[in-house]
């Protein structure tokens, strides 16, 4: 066996070990691993682990670590996953990071010509129409977010919700869409140093 890493996590020891080929129960022994890990993904403490952070797929911006989700939900769902997180909710801060911009940008999570994948983000109108609120009280004006041509439109007057509609190098174009349409996601979660 070869060792890929090993974390000591409150003097418990997560082994990720390389098959070498030759036996199925060291096959059960990781995948039993990635499972154990996987389950540790609610455990606030997680997030300050660099090794897990990057086994889990989440990705690090200032304090705030975002994730996105291919499942295509509609965004109560999305917003109600994002929030089991500790400290969770649908990406806010991310979308105000030009470093994070850069990032989703370059690992191309969102494809226009697929709708599903223009994920929802933390940015409504639910409470008073046409006042938009980004999830974390941020600043509504920010140089990395700005709205695509023409929107927000409210089309059939029931546009409430918010999609990364395309990107740039630098920016984020947002689409207000209905919020029964279904999208994938992508979430945030506060971290501190």
């Amino acid at each position: 066996m070869q060792r890929i890493a090993n974390v000591d996590r409150n003097k418990t020891t997560i082994a990720l070990e390389a098959l070498n080929g030759s036996s199925r129960s060291n096959l059960y022994r990781v995948n039993a691993d990635i499972a154990d890990i996987k389950r540790k993904q609610d455990d606030e403490s997680t997030y300050r682990d660099p090794v897990l952070v990057k086994l889990l797929g989440w990705q690090r911006s200032e304090n705030v670590l975002f994730k996105y989700f291919p499942d295509a939900v509609n965004y109560g769902t999305a917003r109600a996953r994002c929030s089991g997180y500790p400290r969770g909710r649908l990406a806010t801060k991310v979308l105000r990071d030009p470093q994070a911009v850069r990032d989703i940008n370059s690992r191309r999570y969102v494809d226009v010509n697929e709708d599903v994948t223009q994920p929802w983000v933390g940015y409504v109108d639910l409470v008073v129409e046409g006042t938009f609120k980004w999830a974390d009280g941020g600043s509504t004006n920010h140089a990395t977010t700005t709205w695509h041509g023409g929107q927000p439109d409210d089309a059939g007057g029931n546009e409430d919700c918010v999609e990364i509609l395309t990107t740039s190098a630098e920016k984020v174009y947002l689409n207000d869409l209905t919020c029964s349409d279904h999208r994938h996601y992508m979430c945030e979660v506060d971290i501190y140093s």
